[in-house]
């Protein structure tokens, strides 16, 4: 762990000090990372963000900044959002554009997630930031690459990008975003935690100090001004004032503190077949591949009798196996719901994996979405975001 910390320690400085180089967005972005190895809802944050965007016009005093009239009282056209995430566990490389009828192989879940909810959002992946965000801003770039690379763009025609999404990049210095958002969960906030192997955090807690703004993920539905001033405490944020959400930290840096939670909608099918008489059923079985899916048996064993919990690896391309596994389950319990995320429902449902017609109709997944527990939160991430 030492010789970890300490290769982190001086990466940082090196950026830091200016003596490697990070790249600014060219548009108005916003990135949306954490310090720990995942589990913090960073798509859900994400997809907030994105509702959070497209519900407002862009300012007046904002206009000129994206290209628009700056007299008029409002934008004349939303902004055109985009995301840009790595793509975690696909099977292809180099920057990749997002679409709604492809595979979890081809973007991996998250981003064809993010896709098939947001259609009108431009959707990317790129292991390489700094290129993303470039083809993404200004994608007549794209006519620079070679043939090869040109190929892997789906839309020749993509419009530039008003606003860039950064989903999972707060560790990646090379890129410079223009706001910061870092995620914590109240079960397991990053100052009760420690660096792999002995704890989750990938990157030094200190980095956390340099964000714009710090989300609290997975809280109660409710918790006590008194009870964020301790976390704002713990945090070492002074003077934090639970209205404005707002206090300095100990860099003399203004920080943000916002605490949201995770809301269940009504199960949907994964299947176009899905049989809704199924969501009636006293018992299911749940099967996922996220890393804590705890809240969701939690939520789920109000309503049903949870007769088997199957757990796989985070982010899980199912296999034939599988597939036969959950089919013997189905089964032995022929009256029960199958259950996933929404998440996992993607490598389910894309094609690449043949999934017997009898269990399309029980197999439904659980949407959630994240809120912030007061309106004064929501604002205060609308007026950071715009």
């Amino acid at each position: 762990m030492l010789t970890y910390f300490l290769i982190l320690l001086i990466r940082h400085l090196f950026y830091d000090k200016g003596w490697k180089k990070s790249v600014p967005v060219e548009v108005p972005s916003v990135c949306i990372g954490n310090v720990a190895a995942g589990g913090t809802g960073k798509t859900p944050v994400t997809e907030l963000v994105i509702r959070t965007l497209q519900d407002n016009d862009v300012p007046s005093a904002d206009a000129e900044l994206y290209g628009f009239d700056p007299g008029s009282l409002f934008c004349s056209r939303r902004m055109n959002i985009a995301v840009l995430s790595r793509g975690y566990k696909r099977k292809t490389k180099g920057f990749q554009q997002v679409t709604a009828h492809g595979t979890a192989g081809q973007y991996g879940d998250e981003p064809l997630q993010i896709k098939r909810k947001f259609p009108d959002v431009t959707v990317a992946v790129d292991a390489d930031r700094v290129e993303g965000c470039a083809l993404l801003a200004r994608p007549d770039r794209i006519k620079q690459l070679p043939k090869n690379k040109q190929e892997r763009i789906m839309d020749p025609d993509m419009e530039p990008a008003d606003y860039i999404v950064l989903d999972d990049a707060y560790q990646h210095r090379k890129i410079k975003a223009a706001r910061n958002i870092v995620l914590t969960t109240y079960g397991r906030p990053y100052f009760r935690d420690f660096l792999l192997p002995l704890g989750r955090l990938r990157d030094l807690r200190c980095r956390v100090h340099a964000a714009d703004m710090i989300i609290v993920t997975k809280c109660p539905t409710y918790i006590s001004d008194e009870e964020k001033a301790e976390w704002a405490g713990r945090m070492k944020i002074g003077n934090f004032d639970p209205v404005t959400c707002e206090g300095v930290n100990r860099k003399g840096k203004k920080q943000i503190l916002l605490f949201s939670t995770v809301a269940y909608e009504p199960l949907k099918p994964v299947f176009s077949d899905g049989d809704p008489r199924y969501v009636h059923s006293k018992s299911a079985v749940l099967f996922t591949g996220i890393s804590n899916d705890r809240p969701l048996a939690t939520h789920l064993s109000e309503k049903y009798k949870l007769v088997c919990h199957k757990q796989f690896p985070d982010h899980h391309y199912f296999t034939v196996a599988d597939i036969e596994n959950i089919q013997s389950i189905a089964k032995q319990h022929a009256t029960s719901i199958l259950i996933t995320t929404e998440k996992d429902a993607q490598r389910l449902n894309d094609g690449s994996l043949y999934v017997p017609e009898e269990l399309h109709h029980r197999l439904f997944y659980a949407p959630i979405h994240v809120q912030m527990l007061t309106a004064a939160e929501q604002n205060s991430l609308k007026k950071f975001l715009i």
